[in-house]
């Protein structure tokens, strides 16, 4: 079977959705796993917004599924791209992670060292969107690391 196979357009929530994206999205860990180490592209973008699989893991705040996606494969290091940027709005993973509370999704994330300082088409940084949205403590995560003294 083609595991890079897309679900038609149809009008549906599913659409244009890879096995990878939907196993994601229906929090099936070991099925992601079995994916990325039949060699399913995490790079390839699904649904109508033209996300990664990471985005919508960090969307729905699943630390586990970020976990799994950032992680090796049998093929060696994770090919996903940590800090893609989505094309309608600009949000990376940790911009997704962060717009919905997901504390978790956020640690994961940055454990996975996504990059900080990137900001979205309305020029917002993560630690900005955190603020936006009254997410002191997902705030306080993103706070710049001080130089040393």
């Amino acid at each position: 079977a083609d595991i890079e196979v897309r679900v038609p357009i149809t009008g549906a929530l599913d659409d244009d959705y890879t096995p990878l994206g939907l196993a994601v999205r229906h929090a099936h860990a070991a099925l992601v796993r079995r994916l990325l180490d039949a060699g399913a592209d995490p790079r390839r973008t699904i649904g109508l917004m033209r996300g990664s699989p990471l985005h919508e893991a960090a969307y729905l705040g699943m630390a586990d599924q970020i976990e799994i996606l950032v992680g090796p494969t049998r093929y060696g290091p994770s090919p996903v791209e940590l800090d893609a940027q989505g094309p309608y709005n600009g949000l990376t993973a940790l911009h997704d992670a962060v717009w919905h509370g997901h504390r978790e999704a956020v640690q994961a994330l940055l454990r996975a060292k996504a990059r900080t300082d990137l900001k979205t088409h309305a020029g917002l940084t993560a630690r900005g969107l955190a603020l936006l949205y009254g997410y002191a403590q997902i705030a306080e995560l993103l706070e710049p690391a001080l130089p040393d003294s």
